[in-house]
């Protein structure tokens, strides 16, 4: 009879996993073996990504290194209960809970520490449950955990997310993000193998999330400079259960170099909702901004979070200008980060974020002038000016710095231009101290709707004293510091020029006693070579006679 019940359990609980994981294979008891060992191993390898079809729910292992679009996951924490008896007590009266869960929803009461277990709002049993041993494992570096030795039994098995606190890619250490934790579900531990006739005493379930993406990219083709707009676009995943959700939010926090244009703020969803099911704002959905914290936040309100249960994102489009506080920025390089929150039915809240990562980053370029002599040593004294054409650089017309704005003005020889109103004053000069640089420029500039690499010239105005002056001006071809590095990815946006100086030709000076006795000293030198020369002509020419 014990034998018959435990059976009954072990099916039943196999059912139980089939409606909320996938499963996969372990070791199996002496095959007719009448009872079950009296302890088994749980693996759990856990999955973020869309679930896999085709996969049998039995308890061994499934192969799955031809899995597509799921991401082992490391650092997920699961909480293990032992299923006891059930509580008759909750039970409709004159009758009695199965001896074994039914399948449906598991969920723990969190006043009672019972299980219930329902189908939809009804009630179809309640179970006692006590701490397993391990009372809770975490997914480790290659995804899975186990919870080995635990006593034979059922176990209800829950996604903890308030222990997952930090979820990566067990692959590559990238963050990882969930919108919804893995559903409860009950396994028997052994569990009866396949063939009916044997036991696993090590089961693998696979149970899976979906996976809570944000995602943040700068739309600009290189460096920008002080007073560029850049456009954002920021696309967040929607939660399979966003209908019930209780809160779904989107912020985002600027960098004190981004002043956020807030009329430009637009939302929009995949697919497009249309007509009568489109996003309202205002009614579905606030747009607010704090200029205090530099946040802004998009809010969807219950018939917004309705209507956004036929989507897959949502996609956020915004402008920002650029301000001087870049070109004080570590490398001169702003990173965005947009997160997106969202709280479902049971109050749970799960967070993404975009990682700030170089799709939204946005940089300004720079020039770099060290200074040398021609034996290498730093140098001194000399400025240098900087213009965007050659012709512009052999006429002077170089750019200039609104000293109030840090914006850079381009040559134009309109008398009302910003380069022609701010006057020579402002010509952008730096006079290194054998190093400075020219920073808020830009490193490409789109030319007929196409992106080209930025060459500038750079021209020496001053010369240290005793030095020359260049003769030409010299390119500085952004294409070329960008070539420098084989990865794209590892490219700075600065361009490093080294000029060097030669020294000048050293005149005889005016003035002073010694040179003047040199100069008396060379007219009397020379007066007598020609009087030798003289002399010798005559001698000669008597030696002739």
């Amino acid at each position: 009879m014990q034998h018959k019940k435990w059976l009954k359990a072990a099916v039943a609980a196999a059912l139980a996993v089939l409606t909320s994981s996938a499963l996969a294979a372990g070791a199996h008891a002496a095959p007719g073996d009448a009872l079950p060992p009296a302890t088994g191993d749980l693996v759990i390898h856990k999955y973020i990504g869309a679930p896999v079809s085709g996969q049998s729910s039995t308890g061994v292992q499934v192969d799955d290194s031809a899995w597509s679009g799921v991401i082992a996951a490391d650092g997920v924490a699961f909480d293990l209960f032992k299923v006891g008896a059930p509580v008759n007590t909750s039970a409709p009266q004159g009758t009695t809970w199965p001896d074994v869960p039914l399948t449906g929803d598991f969920v723990r009461n969190p006043g009672t520490g019972n299980l219930e277990v329902r189908e939809g709002a009804t009630l179809v049993g309640e179970y006692s449950l006590a701490a397993a041993t391990p009372d809770s494992v975490t997914t480790g570096p290659n995804g899975t955990a186990t919870a080995a030795g635990l006593a034979q039994g059922l176990y209800l098995v829950i996604e903890n997310p308030a222990k997952s606190t930090s979820i990566t890619d067990a692959a590559t250490g990238e963050p990882l993000f969930i919108s919804q934790a893995a559903a409860p579900f009950v396994v028997a531990v052994p569990m009866t193998a396949p063939d009916g006739q044997s036991w696993l005493d090590v089961v693998h379930v696979y149970p899976k999330n979906e996976a809570f993406t944000v995602d943040k990219t700068a739309t600009t083709d290189g460096a920008v400079a002080v007073g560029d707009t850049v456009s954002y676009t920021i696309t967040v995943s929607v939660p399979g259960d966003i209908a019930t959700a209780k809160k779904f939010a989107i912020y985002d926090t600027f960098d004190a170099a981004l002043d956020l244009d807030l009329a430009s703020v637009t939302v929009t969803t995949v697919p497009e909702l249309t007509g009568a099911g489109a996003l309202v704002k205002n009614t579905d959905y606030t747009i607010t901004y704090n200029p205090p914290t530099r946040t802004l936040s998009i809010a969807f309100a219950p018939e917004g979070r309705v209507k956004l249960a036929g989507t897959t994102s949502v996609v956020v489009t915004l402008d920002t200008t650029v301000n001087a506080t870049i070109l004080t920025a570590p490398g001169n390089t702003v990173s965005n980060t947009a997160r997106g929150e969202f709280t479902n039915k049971d109050d749970v809240t799960f967070q993404a974020d975009s990682g700030g990562g170089s799709e939204s980053q946005i940089s300004t370029a720079t020039v770099s002038v060290t200074k040398v002599d021609q034996a290498g040593k730093a140098l001194n004294g000399a400025t240098f000016g900087i213009a965007t054409s050659q012709a512009n650089a052999a006429a002077g017309h170089f750019l200039r710095l609104d000293p109030a704005t840090k914006v850079v003005h381009d040559y134009d020889a309109s008398p009302t231009s910003a380069w022609a109103t701010l006057g020579a004053a402002a010509d952008y000069v730096i006079a290194p101290s054998n190093e400075a640089s020219f920073t808020g420029l830009r490193d490409v500039v789109e030319v007929n709707g196409q992106p080209v690499w930025q060459t500038y010239w750079v021209v020496e105005i001053q010369a240290p004293a005793t030095y020359n002056l260049l003769a030409d001006p010299i390119a500085v071809a952004f294409a070329d510091a960008r070539a420098t590095f084989a990865d794209p990815a590892d490219y700075d946006h600065v361009y490093h020029l080294t000029v060097t100086n030669s020294k000048g030709f050293t005149l005889p000076e005016t003035g002073g006693a010694g040179t003047i006795g040199l100069t008396v000293a060379g007219v009397v030198l020379m007066g007598s070579a020609v009087l030798v020369g003289i002399t010798r002509r005559k001698k000669t020419a008597d030696e002739a006679c």
